[in-house]
């Protein structure tokens, strides 16, 4: 097939462009131009392939129209930012032209496109591939405690060195930093003014958490099976399927944190947040999270999020170093522990000496 005519689309932009080609009278080509950015999707571009749809659905001439893209991937999927951060262009939908997502007006003529490289939307599938491999690594820490009756501080222990372990062999010491545009989005996206993303999370994930902890059935069963595990289980509790299905979820949970923090740095490296379980102890424990279970609450692990943030934000504006603050960090944790425990033996003592 030879091309017959020839439209050219929008001036080279660095936000991409479409151009559209007719072939033997009847065909209309559209391309999506946007090989630097491995063709993700802007405004701009979703206004020009509505504006080519358009045209394909309203030219009697045109029979089909066939969807192509330049260089070697099809699309890394929507550029989060643009669409829906603070400021962003919502004016490129028209109601009276064809939708590219399908939410208005439809396409009634047939189009072919061909799927190369990397074929992406808006980085949801990776977020979702993420959170599913927590599920699973939290699945098996629960199978490891709740049907082999390990340890539960002897389980997740080895198995963060085995998942470390593996990304050491998969990635060595690189980096992986090929991902979508779009995924950008969930670290470093804003839902409003200066809300961040992944804030608005914490929020809401805090706000559930509570809701399920203090005020539902779940919640006591979960407290009664962290104060007296034997107990529980005389009530008519079931513990192991309490506890399996805890551990899922709390691998849920690190998977969510891992892809908004992937997200934010842009790459992937087996070396990053070693250490940052010392921190989260220390978060729990001063939070009042008893470390024998049974007792504590989530508004004060919330307060106590906070004050760690504070804390390591200040020491890093003095230019504290990093092992500095590990130790900090370190006699931190053992104080938390160490003063109720303190306290009560103070408070004994007292009691025994009539004082």
């Amino acid at each position: 097939m030879q091309p017959t005519a020839e439209d050219p689309a929008s001036t080279r932009h660095e936000h991409g462009q479409v151009t559209t080609t007719v072939v033997d009278d009847h065909v209309l080509v559209i391309q999506v131009d946007r090989v630097e950015k491995r063709n993700a999707m802007t405004p701009k571009i979703m206004a020009e392939l509505s504006a080519a749809l358009t045209r394909l659905d309203d030219d009697e001439q045109l029979w089909v129209g066939v969807l192509t893209f330049a260089g070697e991937h099809t699309t890394a999927g929507l550029e989060m930012p643009l669409f829906f951060a603070p400021g962003a262009d919502t004016t490129w939908r028209d109601p009276s032209m064809v939708d590219p997502f399908g939410l208005g007006r439809r396409l009634s003529r047939p189009l072919i496109t061909a799927v190369q490289g990397i074929c992406f939307t808006v980085g949801i599938e990776i977020a979702l591939a993420g959170l599913g491999v927590g599920a699973a690594c939290g699945a098996l820490n629960g199978a490891l405690v709740t049907v082999l009756g390990l340890p539960s501080i002897v389980a997740t222990i080895g198995t963060m060195s085995l998942f470390r372990g593996l990304a050491y062999a998969i990635l060595g010491d690189g980096a992986y930093t090929a991902y979508p545009d779009g995924f950008a989005y969930f670290g470093q996206g804003y839902v409003w003014a200066w809300l961040s993303f992944e804030f608005v999370a914490f929020l809401a994930f805090a706000a559930v958490a509570g809701v399920v902890l203090h005020a539902t059935t779940v919640g006591r069963a979960v407290r009664a099976c962290g104060h007296n595990p034997l107990a529980a289980r005389f009530s008519g509790l079931k513990v192991g399927r309490i506890k399996f299905r805890l551990f899922v979820v709390t691998g849920l949970a690190a998977s969510l944190a891992s892809v908004m923090l992937t997200s934010r740095l842009g790459s992937t490296r087996p070396s990053i947040a070693q250490g940052w379980e010392l921190e989260i102890i220390t978060m729990v424990v001063l939070g009042g999270v008893s470390i024998n279970g049974g007792s504590g609450g989530i508004p004060g692990v919330v307060l106590a999020a906070f004050v760690m943030g504070l804390v390591t934000f200040g020491l890093g504006l003095l230019n504290v170093p990093g092992i500095i603050m590990s130790i900090f960090i370190g006699l931190m944790l053992i104080a938390v522990i160490a003063l109720p425990v303190l306290i009560r033996r103070a408070t004994i003592l007292l009691r025994g000496t009539g004082r």
